[in-house]
């Protein structure tokens, strides 16, 4: 048993699933793309690059 987790337990990969999304958010941004709705969707993506239509 884990002395720190709740009943012994003890986490197994909740942070590897955190990662991606931010970082594909963050390169999006980086192409001077301003996407605030979430998830960034492809329509969303080309909307932000080419206008609403």
């Amino acid at each position: 048993p884990y002395a720190h987790g709740p009943f012994g337990a003890k986490g197994v990969g909740e942070l590897p699933i955190d990662g991606p999304a931010p970082a594909i958010v963050n390169a999006i941004r980086q192409l001077g793309l301003d996407v605030r709705a979430l998830p960034a969707t492809p329509e969303r993506i080309m909307e932000a690059a080419c206008g609403s239509p």
